[in-house]
């Protein structure tokens, strides 16, 4: 793709470029994961460097390279090639991909230039299986290559690896970083547990309530006078009335016995 010395920022891929290199800025730099650099007169051309992945021999090493971008980005995959030794990909070279304009029909506009940073240091530990650009150099090589790597700069954008914070130096601040959050989640919980179980144990304890006093209650005003409270029935007075019931009963059956005993007797 030739060289680009003036871009529209009416252009969809232009705004594109300048939101994500905006977002960038806020997350990269020499203390980070990795850092980024749009050339000046060509926001097409976007030179990066990545973090070698730990654990391997590219661990210590600080890879640089560069993405061109399609006019049409971000509807086409960039071209991606590596500036600086690195033991993996070859230099000044189009490297092939499946996220790099070798294969346009596995491109996803939904991805971005951090996408494709990640998803390149994950690449690095892999084998080259005959790619184009790619290279299979022994790990003591590369190990090499990765010490060298940290005294580069880039004589197109000026990014200087001597000023980046080393890996060692990066993770071991990221772990730190990573206990003093997990430190703070602790804490945080610490704190809030006490007053959970408090509440906790409020809802299992059972809400005591007074004893109320036998007042009359109504809608309307309390009067002056308190109101009598109901009588209780007198079982005696029961018993009282149901004698007189009784007595009636056995004296009608009585009256009738003494009647039919008379009709018998004058008949």
């Amino acid at each position: 793709m030739p060289p680009q010395t003036k871009f529209n920022v009416r252009n969809p891929s232009v705004r594109r470029l300048m939101k994500e290199m905006s977002d960038l800025h806020k997350i990269c730099g020499p203390d980070k994961e990795f850092c980024v650099a749009a050339l000046d007169d060509n926001i097409f051309e976007v030179h990066f460097t990545i973090r070698g992945t730990s654990d391997t021999a590219f661990e210590a090493g600080l890879y640089h390279g560069k993405l061109i971008f399609p006019p049409d980005y971000p509807f086409k995959p960039p071209e991606i090639y590596f500036l600086n030794p690195n033991g993996r990909f070859a230099l000044q070279t189009k490297i092939c991909l499946s996220i790099s304009s070798y294969h346009p029909e596995e491109w996803q506009a939904s991805w971005d230039t951090r996408t494709m940073l990640i998803a390149i240091a994950a690449f690095f530990p892999t084998p080259s299986m005959g790619g184009i650009g790619g290279l299979d150099y022994s790990d003591a090589q590369r190990r090499d290559l990765a010490v060298a790597s940290q005294k580069y700069k880039c004589p197109v954008c000026g990014i200087d690896h001597s000023k980046f914070l080393s890996n060692k130096e990066f993770r071991e601040r990221e772990k730190e970083t990573l206990k003093a959050a997990e430190q703070n989640s602790t804490d945080k919980e610490q704190t809030t547990t006490p007053n959970v179980q408090s509440e906790q144990e409020k809802a299992r304890k059972p809400t005591q309530t007074k004893p109320k006093t036998q007042t009359h209650q109504s809608s309307s005003p309390p009067s002056s006078t308190t109101s009598a409270a109901p009588k209780k029935p007198n079982p005696k007075r029961k018993k009282q009335q149901g004698i007189p019931i009784i007595a009636l009963s056995l004296l009608s059956a009585s009256a009738a016995i003494i009647a039919a005993l008379w009709m018998h007797s004058h008949s």
